[in-house]
């Protein structure tokens, strides 16, 4: 899986990004202390698993859940237990409180692989239909019209 991590704190973003490098079902592509720079780099590329700070300048590690593609899975990383109904509520696939320890990372493996697992067979369930007498078109499985 394809993953980020966003955390503002550059010894616990360190510590992450090692033993994400070392998981072998994670695929590391990115750290970021900033946020925005985050967003801009998820706008661009598909990312399946975000390792997300909660407190941080610029913008909130919640905001930033709010702009993510929804097959995105997000993991938050806070010291704040107050967060974790707002969190939840975006869905978040696991929330973790620091100090965050490689244990942690681990025990939470087996939920994001199946999660990731159901997001993937969602998606090959997906159909559309093409008409192609009188005019074409093509509709999604749920009838939208695609343009």
């Amino acid at each position: 899986m394809r993953t980020i991590l966003i955390e503002d704190e550059h010894h616990i973003l360190g510590m992450m990004e090692r033993i994400v490098k070392e998981e072998p079902s994670l695929e590391w592509i990115g750290s970021f202390q900033s946020p925005v720079q985050a967003l801009t780099f998820i706008q661009e590329h598909p990312v399946d698993l975000v390792f997300l700070d909660i407190e941080m300048p610029e913008m909130t590690g919640l905001e930033l859940a709010t702009y993510l593609p929804e097959r995105t899975q997000v993991v938050f990383t806070t010291a704040h237990q107050q967060y974790a109904v707002e969190a939840f509520n975006l869905h978040a696939t696991h929330y973790l409180l620091k100090p965050i320890t490689e244990q942690m990372i681990h025990n939470v493996i087996p939920r994001i692989i199946q999660r990731y697992e159901a997001i993937q067979q969602k998606n090959l369930n997906q159909s559309c239909r093409i008409q192609f007498l009188d005019r074409f078109s093509v509709r999604t499985q749920d009838g939208n019209l695609v343009k």
